[in-house]
């Protein structure tokens, strides 16, 4: 087994997982394969971290109080709570991105291309399981994200990612920890890869 250590500055998205299908430069979610997201639980079966009603109500968009990108996705701006718990199977997690403190959810109804994006920002403790669409090696690459917040506005946000042949636990830091973290912030990734 190999063991690597490195720290690697993020630019762009970032840490950006997407269905595997779709062409991520059109930044349509609703062209991606689906993406299953669950809490994630411990060998005992017990979930850590909030529920769905906890995250909705954290959620953030600018489509929620724009009134102008409101109409650019009016079906997600008035659903996304439904969507989030899983009853409008018409809408599907497409992408997700991970950032220091928080996580970005991006949406998409595969029949009308509407698509509609949140942030989950703020949570004492987030722990989510996704689980991307099948590689062609046929393994099922898998994201377990650990993000936790503190009153004083230190973060630990950590991803485990499993693509079978490889294993990574990815630690996000900011650029600059002497400036407020804000969504807007990249920042860095200390990675212990594992093959």
């Amino acid at each position: 087994m190999r063991i690597e250590e490195y720290v690697r500055e993020l630019k762009g998205d970032g840490f950006l997982v997407v269905g595997s299908s779709c062409d991520w430069n059109s930044h349509d979610s609703s062209k991606c394969e689906p993406i299953k997201m669950s809490r994630t639980h411990s060998t005992a079966g017990n979930p850590y971290g909030i529920d769905v009603e906890a995250m909705i109500q954290l959620a953030e968009s600018d489509l929620f109080w724009d009134e102008n990108m409101k109409k650019l996705a009016p079906e997600f701006a008035e659903n996304y709570a439904e969507i989030m718990r899983g009853n409008r199977p018409d809408w599907q997690l497409g992408a997700f991105r991970v950032f220091y403190g928080g996580i970005q959810l991006h949406y998409g109804d595969r029949k009308t291309g509407e698509t509609g994006s949140l942030y989950i920002v703020g949570a004492e403790r987030l722990c989510l399981t996704f689980e991307a669409p099948r590689m062609r090696s046929g393994f099922i690459p898998t994201y377990k994200v650990h993000i936790e917040c503190h009153e004083d506005g230190w973060s630990d946000t950590r991803v485990e990612e499993d693509l079978g042949y490889l294993r990574r636990e990815l630690v996000f830091e900011l650029k600059n920890p002497d400036k407020k973290a804000s969504i807007l912030q990249i920042g860095r990734a200390s990675c212990r890869e594992r093959v």
